[in-house]
């Protein structure tokens, strides 16, 4: 009766440590994966902030008097 005890509580201890060992291990992966998906995030986000400086820089500078609308094609509602 106390052979299959031992057996479960040896069983038990080897689970326990197998765990620790492999639970600690797997921690900092995870940790530097988080890292990278929010490094690549910022990557992103400062790309998309250049592109949209390029676009507005790109754009004519044009007074708002300088601008005349094609008034041929406009029909008043009525």
């Amino acid at each position: 009766m106390l052979k299959p005890i031992i057996i479960l509580v040896t069983i038990g201890a080897i689970g326990l440590v197998g765990y620790s060992v492999f639970a600690q291990k797997d921690e900092p992966t995870q940790i530097s994966e988080t890292v990278l998906l929010i490094n690549d995030a910022n990557k992103s986000v400062e790309d998309a902030d250049l592109s949209i400086e390029k676009a507005n820089s790109s754009f004519q500078k044009m007074p708002l008097n300088g601008y005349k609308p094609d008034n041929r094609n406009l029909q008043a509602s009525q």
